[in-house]
């Protein structure tokens, strides 16, 4: 589940039950189309029309109620409203043209699909979530999604994005840091690919409102060298507007008692292991330093990990990121100079 590479392995066990008959995806895509025709039919029997759908979806209960809409065509309306909002936008094409890899019981890649049919159909695809922390002052780096996300508005959570098909987990992870939160990273050497969880929710909003959104998710770790003040990071509204740091304790309490002011994943084996790698990460860094202190190293001999990642604003700052040992977190140099070798310190870091 960690190759070193970043390249996503087959995972172990197997995915919960796919929709893998025919049957069973027509009579979805069947059910939407009938709630969709539902929600025309009413608008006519009102005698509005499809530009109205925007509108109404601002008082979509009140709305549903007047028309007297079923469940299914609150969510037929939900999903209408957006795709009229994102074809005004010229966001529709995109979204419901990418192509995402369609996974196996056994995590691996049979075909690809359009990102409408994959949730549709309730197929699994690939996502990745980077969580960034500084193991100096175990803060956790957390971006707030924009309020025009269809899902989650105004909640936070880590870098996330989905894999597109052809596209490796690493790249994708690399690529989406970057653009989210403003962190450059090397592949390995600055971001690790951590674990790999199966999660599985409704979509309640936006233009796939109703359908499922079956995932595996590849999470990755980033460790920051220090805290870049959140007004130097780069802000792109359409994905994150804001940015803050939480203590990694705050954090724990927030993702156990399901606040709902974050992102919380479904998964609780996701939930575990993410605290588990978090404090892992503030630990392994913690005994590094340590040990270098107490051979007399000084903090600027001391070298950090990825010192030159970040990017700001006004092109300052530095950030890093770690794989899980401490040879990592300091360079060859530096153990030769503490008169520790870094095979040494593999083979028995206590002693070393």
């Amino acid at each position: 589940l960690v190759p070193k590479s970043g390249r996503s392995k087959p995972l172990s066990g197997r995915l919960p039950a796919m929709v893998a008959s025919g049957s069973n995806s027509l009579s979805r895509a069947e059910r939407q189309a009938r709630a969709e025709q539902e929600v025309r039919n009413a608008l006519d029997q009102a005698g509005l029309k499809s530009k109205d759908i925007p509108a109404l979806r601002q008082q979509r209960d009140l709305a549903a109620r007047h028309l007297g809409l079923s469940p299914d065509g609150v969510a037929a309306l939900e999903r209408l409203a957006a795709a009229t909002e994102a074809q005004a936008d010229g966001r529709e094409e995109a979204l419901l043209g990418q192509r995402l890899d369609v996974l196996n019981c056994e995590g691996e890649i049979i075909m690809d699909r359009p990102r409408v049919d994959v949730h549709r159909e309730g197929l699994w695809h690939r996502v990745i979530h980077i969580w960034a922390i500084c193991p100096d002052t175990n803060r956790v780096l957390l971006g707030q999604r924009s309020a025009s996300k269809a899902m989650d508005a105004g909640r936070w959570t880590c870098a996330c994005r989905r894999v597109p098909s052809g596209e490796q987990s690493m790249s994708t992870a690399v690529d989406c840091l970057k653009s989210e939160f403003s962190i450059k990273a090397k592949p390995d050497e600055e971001l690790s690919l951590v674990f790999s969880a199966r999660c599985s929710r409704p979509i309640d909003g936006g233009m796939f409102a109703g359908q499922e959104d079956n995932t595996v998710v590849d999470v990755y770790i980033a460790r920051l060298s220090h805290e870049i003040p959140v007004e130097k990071v780069h802000v792109e509204f359409k994905s994150k507007q804001a940015f803050k740091y939480v203590s990694l304790e705050e954090f724990k309490q927030a993702l156990k008692s399901r606040d709902e002011a974050h992102v919380i994943p479904t998964s609780d084996e996701y939930i575990t292991k993410l605290i588990f790698h978090l404090q892992r990460s503030c630990e392994v860094v913690s005994t590094a330093l340590k040990l270098a202190v107490s051979r007399g190293l000084s903090d600027t001999a001391m070298p950090r990990a990825l010192t030159d990642s970040i990017e700001t604003k006004d092109g300052v700052g530095g950030a890093s990121a770690g794989a899980g040992d401490a040879t990592t977190i300091l360079s060859k140099k530096t153990w030769h100079r503490l008169g520790v070798t870094c095979d040494a310190w593999r083979e028995d870091p206590a002693a070393s």
